[in-house]
């Protein structure tokens, strides 16, 4: 809630491919996570016949099961985020 009500938004995930070009996309409401979003523009993209090798992602893309649904599509995940709260980003995450 903002000084003047509630704020209306959402949110857009884009799938776009090596040289920025957009192949797909999905929106939601503000408040549904990013990690929910990123299934339903596979499953639409890749029903077009796309092939999907890598997916590059903040830090909201670190889960377990995200992580899942990309290994089952056998696409690399690549999840360069910074260390926070002392953590240390894993060699695997940025080897792609």
């Amino acid at each position: 809630m903002g000084p003047e009500g509630y704020y209306l938004g959402y949110r857009s995930l884009f799938l776009v491919d090596m040289e920025g070009f957009p192949l797909g996309h999905v929106e939601a409401p503000a408040n549904v996570n990013d990690k929910k979003l990123v299934e339903k523009l596979l499953k639409e993209a890749l029903g077009q016949d796309m092939e999907v090798e890598l997916a590059a992602g903040d830090s909201q893309f670190e889960s377990k099961p995200l992580f899942a649904v990309l290994e089952q599509k056998k696409i690399t995940r690549i999840i360069p985020w910074r260390r926070l709260m002392g953590r240390r980003v894993p060699a695997e995450e940025l080897k792609g």
